[in-house]
């Protein structure tokens, strides 16, 4: 349970997954570094998990349940919290995909526009 595919990092994963090549599903964890200090965590695929965080593989893999679920299991999550000093308040999200060419069909398109310190959110009808 370690770099398995040989991403060597999250932007890896990211970049294969947003072209449409996923972790196969296989019921393993694939366990790359956190891209920074500030993030770690645990992405959940079809039977497949990827764990970024700056800890030993061997410890991460020790800590993990036998299960196909144990990468996201409450068990495991808080013991990646305790290690790295984090608190988890929820189960999160990611949807990564390329960009389509233009703009999207029959929707109204939304742009921030910064005043000061805040941003304002005005919309605009398509074509202008």
């Amino acid at each position: 349970m370690d770099d398995q595919r040989g991403y060597g990092s999250l932007a890896a994963v990211l970049d294969d997954v947003a072209a449409g090549r996923f972790p196969p599903a296989d019921g393993g964890v694939t366990i790359v570094p956190a891209p920074s200090r500030r993030d770690a965590g645990v992405i959940g695929f079809t039977a497949h998990a990827i764990i970024f965080i700056d800890a030993d593989p061997k410890w991460v893999s020790a800590q993990l349940p036998n299960d196909l679920a144990g990468p996201l299991s409450p068990a495991f999550i808080q013991e990646l919290c305790e290690r790295t000093g984090r608190q988890a308040h929820t189960i999160d999200m990611l949807c990564t995909a390329t960009a389509l060419p233009g703009p999207p069909a029959g929707v109204p398109r939304r742009r921030f526009m910064p005043v000061g310190a805040e941003a304002h959110l005005t919309h605009n009808e398509l074509g202008e």
